[in-house]
This record gives structure tokens, sequence and C-alpha cells, in this order.
């Protein structure tokens, strides 16, 4: 992110309040998630054991699935379907294989799940 905004452009990140700091020492501009849910790793178990995670057997790696991904795509749609709309981007990098798939950006593609280790 640090080539494209010290060449000039404005890079715009959605993500976690956790990298907001990262994001903006590399030269983007953090947004803040409106309707996806902040995650944090660090607070995941405790998270989901609140919220009515299964503790043994297949039956957590399931409910994980579904609460930790699935009912994820709706609200982080959301807030990228806003920025699009707001800031009309030239290229969208996006997190998930399922953003973006409907709009014109030209786009590439990388996995959310290496900035939670």
């Amino acid at each position: 992110m640090r080539v494209p905004a010290d060449a000039g452009h404005v890079v715009l990140v959605t993500t976690g309040s956790k990298f907001a700091r990262w994001v903006e020492e590399a030269g983007g501009r953090y947004l803040p998630l409106v309707h996806g849910r902040d995650l944090d790793a660090a607070t995941i178990d405790a998270w989901s054991l609140a919220h009515g995670a299964p503790a043994l057997g297949l039956r957590p790696a399931q409910w994980d699935v579904r609460h930790h991904f699935l009912d994820l795509i709706e609200g982080d749609l959301a807030d990228l379907r806003a920025a699009i709309g707001r800031y009309r981007p030239d290229v969208l990098v996006r997190n998930h294989p399922w953003s973006g798939r409907r709009e014109s950006n030209p786009r590439s593609q990388f996995g959310r799940l290496g900035l939670y280790h």
C-alpha cells in the first residue's frame, strides 16, 4: 500500500479496527466496518462462547464456519458497496472471494486469514 500512496494515489482500506493504525502508517486511509463485524483473533474464542458456540466435537468447527465466515458476508459486502458508492475507486483489491464480484471495478484478490496470524 505504501508504493501507490507514495505515488499520490488514495488507498482506502475497509478492515477491522485492529489494523487501523497499520493501514494509516502504511499511507492508507482506514474505513471502519459499519455493517460488518469487527473481528479480533485475540478475542474470537471468548466471543464465540458468549454467543453460543458448542465446546466439543465437530460442532465447534461447523459453528465457526457459519458465524465467523458465512454470517460476515452480508455486512462486509454492505461496507464494501458503501465505500465503492462513496469513493468510486479505479481499482478494487478485495480480501474476500465473494466481494465485488458484480462490481465493474478492476480488482485483485487476496485472503483474509493471513491477517489473523
